[in-house]
């Protein structure tokens, strides 16, 4: 096995845990505060 075939994995899944680890925010759960500055459109009533 290359240094390749088991860096890629391991950088991978650490990018997948620090992306649900910030999503969380360390278990909190702050949706609101990521979505709250994405403009959402108003959907017609």
């Amino acid at each position: 096995m290359t240094a390749v075939s088991i860096v890629a994995p391991v950088a991978l899944l650490g990018l997948v845990l620090l992306g649900a680890w910030a999503w969380t925010d360390g278990g909190r759960t702050p949706v609101g505060d990521i979505v709250q500055p994405i403009p959402v459109p108003e959907l017609p009533q």
